[in-house]
């Protein structure tokens, strides 16, 4: 109980400060944050951790998602908490029914599930379809998997992952075809699972699993948030992880604007 006591009044610290910060203090504060929770995670043979590595990494997430919010306006919207449902239509592996939790999609977007839990994804490629429950401008992406010092599941981490987002509505559709006509065709059109939608590729990266950071971010392409399209329905397509026999998804976000 002491222990939960003391990382949720370091906690409250932190935030108190990132609200009273100029928004180009932010990145410094969360070095030094950082480092710090590091330290709360001393594993000395003389005394104790304060914080475990999963409380730090979920700390560490959520200062992150407050420092964004309040820097840019912008919320995460897949989270079932959110709105967030899984799109099963264009998600591997779903045939009416998952036989076991870890068949079950939805953990990636379940901020209440364990801390050890985690989407065992199909054979890759592999997708996770989500439905936001508002249309919105995407302005990045979040992927979460445990923390570095849990070895034996580092390299079930994604490693080549792309978003996509389903073109819908007249004005979106003219906004792309019009952006379609003055680009190069993108080397892929569509997602494995398109179900005759049509598809924008907006944003491809890598998840590194050796960042000391387990909550990573992704922009969206800039040329997508230039031309302001809006998408309520997205696709996180996972091509190939870090050596692992299975792929593990912990946890996803979608970051952006309301229209």
């Amino acid at each position: 109980m002491q222990r939960i006591l003391l990382a949720l009044a370091f906690l409250a610290s932190v935030l108190l400060a990132v609200v009273a910060l100029p928004r180009d203090k932010y990145e410094p504060i969360f070095h030094r944050f950082s480092r710090f929770s590091s330290c709360l995670c001393s594993t000395s043979p003389h005394l104790d951790p304060i914080l475990s590595p999963d409380m730090q990494a979920s700390i560490e997430r959520y200062v992150v998602q407050v420092m964004t919010a309040h820097a840019h306006g912008e919320r995460e919207f897949a989270r079932k908490a959110n709105g967030g449902r899984v799109a099963f239509q264009v998600t591997s592996g779903y045939h009416g029914l998952f036989s076991t939790r870890s068949n079950d999609p939805s953990i990636a977007i379940d901020d209440h599930g364990g801390a050890g839990e985690c989407w065992t994804t199909p054979p890759l490629p592999a997708q996770l379809g989500i439905r936001l429950s508002h249309v919105i401008r995407p302005s990045f992406v979040s992927v979460e998997h445990f923390p570095p010092n849990d070895i034996g599941r580092t390299a079930q981490a994604p490693q080549n992952v792309t978003l996509w987002g389903v073109v819908d509505g007249k004005v979106n559709t003219e906004l792309y075809q019009t952006f379609d006509a003055q680009h190069p065709p993108p080397d892929r059109r569509a997602p494995s699972i398109a179900k005759g939608l049509r598809w924008a590729p907006l944003a491809s990266f890598v998840y590194d699993i050796n960042s000391p950071r387990s909550f990573q971010t992704f922009p969206i392409a800039q040329q997508y948030v230039d031309i302001g399209m809006s998408f309520g329905v997205f696709a996180f397509e996972i091509y190939s992880n870090w050596g692992a026999s299975v792929t593990c998804l912990h946890k996803v976000g979608i970051h952006g604007t309301l229209i």
